[in-house]
């Protein structure tokens, strides 16, 4: 499993304080100017109800607003301090030990997250990832993993 969210810095959203409105499994998200795209990923954390929590593909719907979809209808809309960061990469490696994304971005952005082995023997413990996405190059970021005794 890996995971590179923005960090202070940059242009993307880093723990901005959002508001959250579900309608079934659909959750739209008030979220003032937060330069996101449709199939970029938003980590949100904070919401009172379990299914608002975690890391989405988000549908833009304008400037100030955009929409995921939750894999259960919590019922009602979340409350609490809610946090949206953006997500430049989550997902699962390939057999290679990679993973990969592609996007454009309009200022470099400033990253960190990690990266982790353990869906099988053997098991490895968590590897941090930090840097910068650069806007004027390719950039890749690589993990170091230590065996999980």
């Amino acid at each position: 499993m890996v995971l590179v969210k923005a960090t202070a810095g940059g242009n993307l959203p880093v723990d901005v304080t959002v508001t959250i409105t579900n309608s079934g499994t659909t959750a739209t998200v008030s979220h003032t100017s937060h330069g996101m795209a449709t199939n970029d990923k938003v980590m949100i954390k904070g919401a009172s109800l379990q299914a608002n929590n975690g890391v989405f593909t988000i549908t833009y719907i304008s400037d100030n607003s955009y929409s995921y979809t939750m894999s259960s209808t919590p019922g009602s809309s979340p409350t609490g301090t809610i946090k949206a960061t953006y997500v430049a990469l989550s997902g699962t490696t390939d057999s290679n030990g990679e993973i990969t994304m592609s996007r454009v971005f309009s200022a470099s952005q400033p990253v960190n997250g990690w990266a982790r082995k353990s869906t099988s023997a053997p098991f490895y413990k968590p590897g941090p990832i930090s840097g910068t996405i650069s806007t004027s190059a390719d950039t890749n970021f690589s993990a170091v993993l230590i065996l999980d005794q």
